[in-house]
């Protein structure tokens, strides 16, 4: 084989070789794209967010029982974080 054929037959391989490259990273990135159950989870949580924001805006009394929940588990937390553990 001379060579001019041996420089064209590796010029091949090097161009099936970015070929495949090309076909896996287009082959993943539109599987990627199409995947609709994480943006349908994120969407849920936002919605629950909204849901109880508006529940403490609007009812005054939730409220300041939601903020009495999270007063006494910061509390909580600080307490437990400040005692050493058992060992």
């Amino acid at each position: 084989m001379c060579r001019a054929c041996s420089r064209l037959e590796g010029a091949r391989r090097n161009e099936m070789f970015l070929t495949k490259v090309y076909v896996g990273a287009y082959t993943r990135i539109s599987c990627l794209l199409k995947d609709r159950e994480a943006a349908s989870g994120i969407e849920y949580a936002l919605i629950a967010a909204m849901v109880a924001v508006a529940i403490v805006a609007f009812v005054p009394d939730i409220s300041k029982n939601v903020a009495t929940i999270f007063t006494k588990l910061q509390n909580a937390l600080v307490t437990t974080s400040a005692t050493p553990a058992a060992g």
